[in-house]
């Protein structure tokens, strides 16, 4: 890897999209006819695995995972749709009507006339997709015939790969806005576009380990999962600048009161920071996930502490594959159960609990 001085100019190269496809369907899975005056009925979603949620607030969620559907909450309802693809692997919502997913070698777009090839990228296989807005787009993943980090930018109505050199597989990418993109991958990877150009950084710390589940407070702060467990976790990773804008790292690897405990996901609001994690269980070695932290962070590189922790939900799942929040107390979760996926919510405060909202 580049150390954190080396700065490169971007090399683009045009890509190629194609056509819109209109999947409003009825509960049957047949497609909407126009002469067909029936009343169109909810989608039914049958998922295999969710495997990301992203919103704009409580009254507009989606969730996107294998089984051919996308579920959204209208603030009133959980309503199913027919999916672009059969399986999408992350979303990332700008308003009510404007969605980005990725699935495979295609970044889709869903407006109010349905859903749209945005990008096509033969031999790809996308992971995570963030936007600032409709024209301000950064879908990541690798090239599976040279298992090279994709990095793929739409500025305005083109699409443009923008890796800045040969890199591992890409994992994450988070944006405070278009002068400010996150990238994180295998071996440690982590790049930062500052609008103009890439800059790799080291955070220090030792093995072999991918970077995900990037999202940040602004101001500089950072944080993501420093990935490093063969059961699915690792440590929590804060980066903060100091005065002089010098970038530092703390870690977190320890639950208060679970110990052998590993963090698998972030989540940030401006105020809060909330951990989900996961224990090893030592008489077989297995893992599971366990819950929640709340956690309350001094300005700069100074002391985080837990403020509130809540245990997952009963019946809740065996690993977290999916976690967002609207803000510091309406948190959502997904992941895999004995029967099948489910999805939780809680809002927290004096006497709420977790509920399941689907499977």
């Amino acid at each position: 890897m580049m150390s954190k001085t080396a700065r490169m100019l971007v090399t683009v190269a045009l890509l190629a999209g194609c056509g819109k496809t209109d999947l409003s369907s009825h509960v049957d899975g047949s497609a909407d006819d126009p002469g067909d005056t029936d009343e169109q009925l909810p989608f039914p979603c049958g998922f295999s695995e969710i495997a990301d949620i992203h919103g704009t607030g409580s009254g507009n969620v989606w969730a996107v995972g294998d089984g051919g559907c996308v579920l959204h909450f209208d603030g009133a309802d959980w309503i199913g749709e027919a999916a672009p693809a059969q399986q999408l692997d992350a979303v990332h919502a700008v308003s009510d009507e404007v969605i980005f997913a990725v699935g495979g070698d295609v970044v889709w777009r869903r407006s109010a006339s349905g859903w749209e090839d945005d990008l096509s990228m033969p031999g790809a296989a996308f992971t995570d997709v963030w936007a600032d807005s409709e024209s301000f787009v950064v879908a990541v993943g690798k090239d599976t015939a040279s298992g090279n980090g994709v990095i793929a930018l739409r500025d305005g109505d083109e699409w443009n790969q923008v890796t800045p050199w040969e890199t591992p597989p890409i994992l994450s990418v988070w944006g405070e806005h278009p002068g400010s993109v996150w990238v994180g991958g295998e071996e440690k990877l982590l790049l930062h576009l500052d609008g103009t150009e890439w800059l790799a950084e080291q955070t220090g710390y030792d093995g072999d380990y991918a970077i995900r589940n990037l999202i940040g407070r602004g101001e500089g702060e950072l944080w993501f999962v420093a990935f490093n467990s063969p059961y699915g976790g690792g440590m929590a990773v804060r980066r903060t600048v100091d005065g002089d804008g010098t970038p530092g790292f703390q870690h977190f690897s320890f639950w208060g009161d679970w110990t052998q405990g590993f963090y698998e996901a972030i989540w940030t609001a401006p105020q809060d920071v909330v951990l989900a994690g996961a224990a090893i269980i030592l008489g077989d070695m297995s893992s599971q996930f366990r819950g929640l932290e709340l956690f309350d962070c001094d300005p700069g590189l100074g002391d985080c502490h837990v403020t509130q922790a809540w245990e997952g939900p009963e019946g809740g799942p065996e690993r977290l594959r999916a976690f967002w929040g609207v803000s510091g107390s309406e948190i959502y979760i997904a992941g895999p159960t004995d029967d099948g996926p489910g999805l939780w919510k809680r809002v927290f405060g004096l006497g709420t609990s977790w509920e399941k909202v689907w499977g």
